[in-house]
């Protein structure tokens, strides 16, 4: 009985929510680190109802996720207004330095003091964004120069929890392979300023995360240096696909989002109009679905990981987590079955199916899936969790 119901309560968990639109605050948090600026001028992009120039934050239990935004050479922080609001409008906290126009060592101090200064400021009741923000899930990315000032703060890493890469200019391949957490670029066939195959790719190959994946996505001919990260009309159809691809990477790794990997490595952003190709290595095995289920609807369950066995293990609900020699386990050991398994070719997946009934009674039933896998090294891994409650 309890199988029947747990599957067929793998449905919608959003329940309606009045729109989210950007709010933006301007601030010169102090700099307590002894390297970088004195002052973090920076603007930052958060969610609200309201909108506008210090507009309440949107109240969120636990706060928002956090996403520190590094400029290209010569640009500024406020120049990525597109950028910034995109992601404000996907549920993230974005704060755009300010500082190293013209220096990218200037940039990498201050992007590594940008954290402790987020979590001063969270702690102070005296702060607009007390409380406002997730300290424990921060992520950092980056355009071009600050692409690539990413790739040296987090080989070095002070706490960012993923990385992400516009058109980033490469660091090192000794940099880029000291990088641990997931980390994804996004980058056009029409960029003549650091074209991919120069810059992107070997960054890309060079990436050794021990979590999540890394992915190199490329657009096509109408996807340049600049509109890939909106440094241009908001709406241009190459910023759209870009942003997307940076947004439900957050998603996945910032905030928890079952369908996040859809829109950055799945099928769906792989049929955008102007997609050209998406190399993609898993660190671990990883779940996702294409959409957040609904009752009454069919959704498509996905896992992937490096290649060899792969399945699917579901539960009644997500733990604290118990350590084991393959990882954590975060089901429920009472109520854990194995859904799926099978057969991964190297770098793929399986899909799976799963319709749910138009039942209302399933209302607070709660599904829980954990991925789990052969790596690279072909040694069984325990992958990625996602929780789904129907509302």
């Amino acid at each position: 009985m309890f199988r029947h119901l747990a599957i067929a309560a793998f449905a919608a968990i959003c329940s309606a929510q009045a729109p989210l639109v950007p709010g933006y605050r301007d601030v010169a948090w102090p700099n307590t680190s002894d390297a970088g600026t004195p002052y973090l001028f920076s603007r930052v992009l958060y969610p609200s109802h309201v909108g506008g120039n210090s507009a309440p934050v949107a109240p969120k239990t636990g706060g928002w996720p956090v996403i520190v935004l590094l400029h290209g050479f010569s640009f500024w922080g406020q120049h990525y207004v597109n950028l910034g609001e995109a992601l404000a409008r996907s549920g993230f906290v974005v704060m755009q330095l300010d500082t190293g126009i013209w220096n990218y060592l200037t940039l990498e101090a201050d992007a590594r003091a940008a954290l402790p200064a987020l979590v001063a400021a969270n702690a102070s009741a005296d702060d607009f964004f007390h409380d406002a923000f997730d300290t424990a899930r921060i992520g950092l990315a980056g355009h071009s120069m600050g692409g690539g000032v990413a790739g040296l703060v987090l080989a070095n890493n002070p706490g960012y929890r993923c990385g992400f890469g516009f058109a980033p200019v490469a660091p090192s391949p000794t940099v880029a392979a000291a990088i641990d957490v997931p980390f994804g670029i996004v980058v056009g066939e029409g960029d003549t300023i650091t074209p991919w195959q120069m810059f992107s790719v070997p960054f890309f190959q060079s990436l050794a995360p021990t979590t999540g994946l890394k992915f190199c996505h490329v657009l096509d001919q109408t996807c340049d240096h600049m509109n890939v990260a909106g440094l241009g009309v908001a709406g241009d159809a190459a910023f759209v696909s870009a942003s997307a691809v940076a947004a439900g990477f957050f998603r996945s790794f910032l905030a928890a989002d079952p369908t996040g990997l859809e829109r950055c490595i799945g099928p769906r952003a792989r049929a955008a109009a102007n997609f050209t190709s998406c190399d993609a290595e898993f660190a671990e095995p990883l779940v996702w679905s294409d959409m957040q289920p609904r009752l009454g609807r069919t959704v498509r369950v996905s896992i992937a990981s490096a290649g060899g066995f792969g399945g699917i293990l579901a539960a009644g609900s997500v733990t604290s987590g118990l350590p084991t020699s393959y990882g954590t386990f975060w089901l429920d050991p009472a109520t854990t079955y194995t859904w799926v398994a099978g057969h991964i070719e190297r770098h793929g997946r399986i899909d799976v199916m799963l319709s749910t009934p138009n039942n209302a009674s399933l209302v607070g039933v709660t599904l829980a899936l954990q991925a789990v896998g052969d790596d690279a090294q072909q040694v069984l891994k325990l992958g990625t969790t996602g929780e789904f409650t129907v509302r």
